[in-house]
């Protein structure tokens, strides 16, 4: 039964996570990452795939503070994605599950570089390896709404990109 209620959980996830990549501000991409992390937190928590678990928690404090970025000083430094990073590889060491843990460790360390920058096409440029990494973590982990989820966010990404990256650069 835990398993039908984590895939119902991660389902909850994969649509915050679609929608986020359909915004074209930052800010509003980052804060529904961070609440699609908290969903993805359960989700894994209840499959017992705690490096994911991990990541995912640490992914809903970096949306957080990226949220907020340009709004509050302390939010704008730039040592933000490095400390992302060391917390991220810290957990990847004490949820150690097995090599596969480095999959949504590197992806964090990305995504955490990808989502700092202020132009939007840079973000989905630079969050799409993570994306298959997740994908591959997912399938190891019998995560199924994850799984699907990171087939949505790749075509959700190149929708975004055709939408807004392509038409901008028409018009310039």
């Amino acid at each position: 039964m835990t398993f039908y209620i984590a895939q119902a959980v991660g389902f909850v996830g994969m649509t915050l996570a679609f929608i986020s990549f359909q915004q074209n501000k930052r800010e509003r991409i980052a804060f529904l990452q961070m609440l699609s992390s908290l969903v993805w937190t359960l989700h894994f928590g209840l499959l017992g795939a705690y490096s994911g678990m991990a990541m995912n928690l640490i992914g809903a404090a970096r949306g957080f503070v990226y949220s907020k970025k340009g709004s509050a000083s302390w939010s704008s430094r730039e040592f933000w994605p490095y400390v992302f990073s060391v917390v991220s590889a810290g957990c990847c060491i004490v949820t150690w599950e097995s090599w596969l843990s480095l999959l949504p460790t590197v992806a964090m360390v990305v995504t955490s570089f990808g989502l700092w920058v202020d132009e939007p096409k840079t973000v989905r440029r630079l969050t799409l390896p993570g994306s298959w990494m997740w994908l591959a973590y997912n399938l190891v982990n019998v995560s199924w709404a994850g799984a699907i989820t990171e087939c949505f966010n790749t075509a959700s990404i190149f929708i975004a990109m055709w939408r807004f990256d392509r038409k901008g650069r028409k018009n310039s």
